[in-house]
């Protein structure tokens, strides 16, 4: 456990090494700090109850979404066709399946199919 005089001792050790830049910057920034904690603003105005009724009562709500126009590209949705695989039917265009793990075709084969269905049957 360190004692109170050994405490004391480095801080002064420390204070003493320090330059008076690094000193008056450390008091500046201490106050600063001390400053905000402590300082208070008076010159806040409280509204009284019938200015606050006043401003409920003018206040009207901005809407919460704009008008959406028709030709918005989120209004107009793609159509998959046909069972999910390697490539999928979109809107009558073959597209390559890349949101899948299945763009290789693994997944289509028989083979691999039938191994895959061996091995968990075997562990």
């Amino acid at each position: 456990m360190v004692t109170t005089p050994y405490i004391i001792n480095e801080i002064y050790d420390i204070i003493q090494k320090s330059t008076a830049f690094e000193l008056t910057l450390e008091a500046l920034l201490a106050l600063g700090v001390i400053w905000i904690v402590l300082y208070k603003r008076n010159g806040r105005k409280r509204l009284t109850p019938e200015q606050r009724e006043k401003l409920i009562e003018e206040w009207t709500p901005e809407p919460l979404v704009g008008d959406v126009p028709e030709d918005h590209p989120a209004l107009h949705t793609h159509l998959v066709q046909g069972r999910v695989g390697k490539v999928i039917n979109i809107d009558g265009k073959q597209c390559l399946n890349l949101a899948s793990h299945n763009y290789l075709g693994l997944v289509e084969d028989d083979h691999i199919q039938q191994e895959a269905i061996k091995s968990l049957r075997k562990y």
